[in-house]
Formats: C-alpha cells, structure tokens, sequence
C-alpha cells in the first residue's frame, strides 16, 4: 500500500516521473504516474487504456492513502500526442463512470466529476491539483481519461470491451485510493493520567509523599528534541 500524507504527496508526485517504453500496437495515450494507477509504477505507451471505465477491471495492489479533504497534484504524462483534453473523476464507491456523450461534453452534468476541460500541455508531462473530498472510504477510485480529437471519424465514444466496433476516442486509467483519517495517539499504559491521586501535604503519611515524589509523566520525545534543536 502506499500512503503519502501532507506535502509527501507532492514530493512523491515529483519523483513518480516515468520514462517512454517501447512502441506496441496497443498503446497508451496517458499515463498518471501519480498517484500510482492500476497500470503499476511502470505505465508505459503500451500499458492498456483503451477499455472504459478504467483500462484495467478490477481494484489491484497499488492502493494510494490519502486523508480526507487532502490536496494533491495528479501526474499526467501523454506518451502519445493528440489533440486533446483530460477529465479527473472520483468516486468513494467502486470505479463506475460515465463516459461523455460528445467531444464537446466538458460542462458539467455528470456525477463524480471533479475537474473537466482540462487543457492539454505542450509538455508531456502536466501536473493537475485535485482536493478530495472530506469523507473517508476504502473502495474509492480516481479516474483520468484523455478525450481526443482527430479520432472521430466513425462517430464518437470509447470502448466498453462489449462490442467489437466500438469506437477508441476516450483513453482510461484509474488510480485505487483509500481515504483515511489519522489514528488518535493511543494513551500510554502508566502514565501519570492512569494513576490513582494521591495524598498529597504535610498531614499525608511519610511512605505517600515518598511515593508521590517518584510519580513523573512519561518522556515526551518531541519536546525533548525541541530543547535539544533549540539548545
């Protein structure tokens, strides 16, 4: 599993930079190096994209963790130029998506649709800043296609993997995620917040106030390193 909190996911983002595979004759279009796809840390031009919703059935090893309501970059890379423009979609329940019904169908109106009409760079590589939403799930999944223009000669649509004459102008890929909030920092066994009160002035019996002496709260590391930083 991968987990990449805070300013970890950009830095991660950075470093997810892949470099071109060979020509196929099944090749891919765009690849999302960040966060980690279904395709795996080595997507490449002949990585499968061209089945809807997601290139790839069915949720696989590379699981992001993310928290909720987190900001990331998405990492595009094309590996092969088109005309073109992106769609980033999540949805928190499985990796069901609609497809958009028209070259031109970039305004809205779908669900889970988080950014549309992205613009295609120059570059190969482009990073898109997405915020997700502030829920937690375990089956969520982070959709990219790449919707083409010079393709539509037959009519316009992607692949559903059902019929042999559909038509390849959308391109998929998916990333598995899992948002999950922080665990609260279990309490220590022994702390001084565990212990009975005890008798405490000059009317406590001896033995109490000898034992009351040796009560002290467990060492507090971070503090400690901030005396040491600061020293």
């Amino acid at each position: 599993m991968s987990r990449h909190f805070g300013m970890i996911s950009l830095g991660a983002a950075a470093v997810a930079i892949m470099l071109f595979g060979t020509a196929d004759t099944a090749q891919a279009h765009v690849c999302m190096d960040f966060p980690i796809s279904r395709t795996g840390p080595g997507c490449t031009r002949a990585s499968p994209q061209k089945i809807g919703p997601c290139g790839i059935e069915g949720r696989g090893e590379h699981v992001n963790e993310f928290r909720p309501g987190e900001t990331i970059l998405v990492l595009l890379n094309e590996t092969v130029n088109h005309p073109s423009h992106y769609r980033i979609s999540f949805n928190p329940s499985g990796d069901a998506f609609e497809d958009p019904v028209t070259v031109d169908d970039k305004m809205g109106g779908h669900p889970n649709v988080l950014i549309d009409g992205i613009s295609d760079a120059e570059e190969a590589r482009q990073v898109v800043e997405i915020t997700f939403p502030e829920i937690e799930c375990e089956d969520c999944t982070l959709q990219l296609i790449q919707v083409m223009y010079d393709k539509g000669q037959n009519g316009f649509g992607g692949r559903d993997g059902m019929s042999a004459d559909d038509n390849d102008d959308i391109y998929y890929s998916c990333a598995d995620i899992a948002l999950r909030s922080p665990q609260p920092r279990r309490r220590e066994q022994g702390s001084v917040e565990d212990r009975a009160p005890v008798p405490d002035g000059p009317d406590a019996p001896e033995h109490t106030r000898v034992e009351h002496a040796r009560v002290s709260r467990p060492l507090d590391a971070r503090a400690l390193g901030r005396r040491h930083a600061a020293a």
